[in-house]
């Protein structure tokens, strides 16, 4: 950090920017709405710089975007997809993070709506029609913070399904929240 700044002078912007932000959404964390004493408006710049890293931080963080996928090797065992190329496109659609990327963040995010279902072209306009997607975005503190979802069968049992992720999503919550 520029300026002549001491390990007190830290201190002091720490404990106000906790006292003052405590449940505050980072995104509406402005500078004119902190209440800075004369006695401490020579730590404006330095918190304005703080401000701008947790800013930008934050925004990295919305950017980057990250997928996590497991149990592909369970598609062999399921016996609607015997047929190889059935598989090879499976297969292909699960490599391509970028089209599963863009599938999970094009849920809508609608008050009361915890699941979406999604089946054969409703999730992709080219591709296997025998598939289904069963998905709920979660929140974190009120902010969206992810999707998880399950790509199967049509056949596949949507009343588990929808309870797994259900319960996923409840103690993802916990544990996070």
């Amino acid at each position: 950090m520029e300026g002549v700044y001491n390990t007190l002078d830290f201190q002091s912007v720490s404990n106000m920017l906790n006292q003052q932000l405590r449940d505050k959404n980072i995104s509406g964390i402005e500078l004119k709405n902190l209440i800075v004493t004369e006695n401490n408006a020579y730590l404006i710049t330095l918190i304005k710089k703080i401000l701008d890293v947790i800013r930008d931080c934050f925004a990295e963080t919305m950017v980057y975007n990250r997928i996590f996928i497991s149990g592909t090797s369970s598609v062999l065992n399921h016996p609607d997809f015997i047929d190889l190329k059935k598989i090879q496109k499976i297969l292909t659609i699960i490599e391509n993070e970028y089209l599963l990327m863009n599938i999970m963040l094009d849920f809508p995010d609608e008050p009361g709506q915890e699941v979406v279902i999604k089946i054969g072209s409703e999730i992709f306009e080219e591709g296997p029609d025998d598939l289904s997607l069963v998905a709920s975005k979660y929140k974190i503190y009120e902010h969206a913070t992810g999707t998880i979802g399950i790509l199967g069968p049509k056949r596949m049992d949507y009343f588990k399904v929808i309870n797994i992720i259900g319960s996923f999503v409840k103690n993802l919550k916990t544990v996070l929240g």
